[in-house]
């Protein structure tokens, strides 16, 4: 066997044995953020599991694009600007 054979089988060998020492914590970590997810009382859990907490969601959003669309459209029922500032309403003239 030549040196550089012998170094490629030592690296593929310490390859294979930091994959086989890491394999089970991934797993681990895997595992637990599958439960997180699917956790019925979590977030993602319930837009997962509870079609009603999608609906409401999309039913929102809609809402929104809805709300943004009418603000580009008409700014000025939002959004009041006075280059001079507000007059005092409870002033008598």
């Amino acid at each position: 066997s030549t040196p550089a054979l012998k170094s490629a089988m030592n690296n593929i060998d310490t390859l294979s044995g930091n994959i086989k020492n890491s394999l089970p914590v991934t797993m681990n970590k895997i595992d637990s953020l599958l439960i997180a997810i699917t956790d019925e009382n979590g977030t993602l859990g319930k837009l997962l599991t509870d079609g009603e907490v999608y609906d409401n969601a999309n039913l929102t959003l809609a809402n929104l694009s809805t709300l943004l669309a009418d603000l580009k459209e008409n700014p000025s029922r939002y959004v009041h600007l006075s280059v001079f500032g507000k007059k005092d309403k409870s002033e008598k003239k």
